[in-house]
């Protein structure tokens, strides 16, 4: 507030010595000046306020035509934009006051211990208050517009890109196979390994693309919650990865009636990169083993995966969750870097957290939950 501007104040009370009393000292006060009128009644209050210009109120709870809380209730209600300071006549009416504030009152005070300049110190950082919480709410609407504009722009610019980089690919993959398929017997055995590594490497970058257009989407959309029974599509998962690695032998342990609340679609992704990862991971271990539980921890559950594949170092578990940062050799555990930031986006849009605890060679564990918790109550 500009040093020397005057602030205007409504002050509701039906007591003439309250009013005498709580005028005389805030018009003694000089920074600001207060420029203050009084009113007996919520009505005569209400029908003030609906002409403009006041800066704040100053209300007894108690009037001849409003009694205890709803004289707030009245006055926010029509007038959310205006700070209140509410007077309470003991401290045994303290509880209303109190909340009056839990329910937007800028602060309340009880008549009885108003001394010195408390009162128009009171008011004066009332609408301090108030201005600063609406100034921060713009900024914060800026920007929130800002952010959103940017991910569509994002979003718009990587399914451009994608789509534009999809269709030379394509056609790079089925002249290849074309190639190796009509003039395969022309070929020495390195030309046939020439064009089969250039088809791969096709497949995989349309792989890589498909995956980051699937990325980009999980900002939109509304997330549709409903009871999953993890337990469930854990065991089909792991069923489907024996299928495609029958000769494998791992101890998969899952435990029985985990559910959660949430996507059903969305939850299932995070549950097949996180077992995906684990059965990778673990394709170098002789009898490797796989475990997906759940434990309770301060009331919230904390949902992991463990496996005691390769690991990783924990030095750089900062980067486990961000798009195309690999902890591994390519040739030796293949994927497109996509995964982790898939699930870590969906975890994100249903409240959660997750973190991941390893050592090189000794395995890892990820935990989530789909709930927000304190980021000291992690672990397992």
């Amino acid at each position: 507030m500009a040093e020397g501007t005057s602030l205007k104040l409504l002050f509701l009370e039906d007591d003439p010595e309250a009013v005498t009393l709580f005028r005389e000292r805030l018009i003694q006060e000089k920074n600001p000046p207060f420029e203050v009128q009084c009113v007996q009644t919520l009505q005569g209050g209400l029908d003030l306020l609906e002409k403009g210009g006041f800066d704040a109120i100053l209300t007894d709870l108690n009037l001849v035509d409003s009694k205890g809380f709803e004289t707030f209730q009245k006055l926010h209600d029509r007038f959310p934009g205006i700070p209140i300071v509410v007077l309470t006549g003991s401290y045994e009416d303290e509880s209303i006051g109190i909340r009056a504030v839990q329910l937007g009152a800028q602060d309340y005070l009880v008549k009885g211990e108003i001394e010195g300049k408390i009162l128009p110190r009171v008011i004066r950082y009332a609408v301090e208050r108030h201005r600063f919480r609406e100034e921060l709410e713009l900024r914060v609407a800026e920007r929130t517009t800002q952010l959103e504009d940017l991910n569509k722009e994002l979003e718009r610019f990587t399914y451009s890109v994608s789509h534009d980089l999809r269709t030379p690919l394509r056609s790079m993959t089925g002249f290849s196979e074309a190639l190796l398929e009509d003039y395969g017997s022309r070929l020495d055995a390195q030309g046939k390994d020439y064009l089969q590594r250039l088809s791969a490497e096709s497949q995989r970058m349309d792989k890589l693309i498909n995956d980051l257009l699937n990325l980009s989407r999980l900002n939109r959309g509304e997330i549709r919650r409903e009871r999953v029974n993890l337990s469930a599509a854990a065991r089909e998962i792991v069923g489907r990865l024996k299928e495609m690695q029958p000769d494998r032998r791992v101890s998969l342990f899952i435990s029985d009636g985990i559910t959660a609340h949430g996507d059903p679609t969305l939850l299932r992704l995070v549950l097949e990169n996180l077992l995906g990862n684990a059965w990778k991971f673990t394709g170098k271990r002789p009898g490797a083993k796989i475990v997906f539980g759940a434990t309770r921890q301060e009331g919230k559950t904390i949902y992991f995966v463990r496996d005691d594949g390769a690991g990783f170092d924990p030095a750089y578990s900062g980067k486990l969750f961000t798009a195309f940062q690999r902890l591994h050799n390519e040739a030796e555990f293949p994927g497109t870097g996509i995964g982790l930031a898939t699930v870590q986006r969906i975890i994100r849009r249903h409240g959660g957290l997750i973190w991941a605890e390893g050592k090189v060679g000794k395995g890892a564990t990820f935990y989530f939950t789909l709930e927000a918790m304190d980021s000291n109550s992690k672990g397992g």
